[in-house]
């Protein structure tokens, strides 16, 4: 067994574009508070904080419907090492 085995994980994160087109339409705010059944103030935390749920399908779809952005302009991902 290797001791020093590392393994290389991507990390898939919302993209600041995506942060910005849901945040200047009022639809998706709206499809997002609804859907989620949240506080409009918490759905802007969870913009300013990039939140992972931010990239589960349910939100990726409000964004894709609502915004009109691909899923490669929703995501930026990054390799690290772990």
């Amino acid at each position: 067994m290797e001791t020093n085995l590392k393994k290389l994980i991507k990390m898939t994160n919302i993209s600041d574009r995506a942060i910005e087109a849901v945040r200047g339409n009022n639809r998706a705010m709206g499809r997002f508070v609804a859907d989620f059944d949240k506080h409009y103030k918490t759905i802007e935390n969870w913009l300013k904080e990039k939140n992972i749920i931010l990239t589960t399908p349910k939100a990726v779809d409000i964004i894709k419907a609502e915004t009109g952005l691909t899923e490669d302009e929703i995501f930026e991902t990054e390799k690290t090492n772990a």
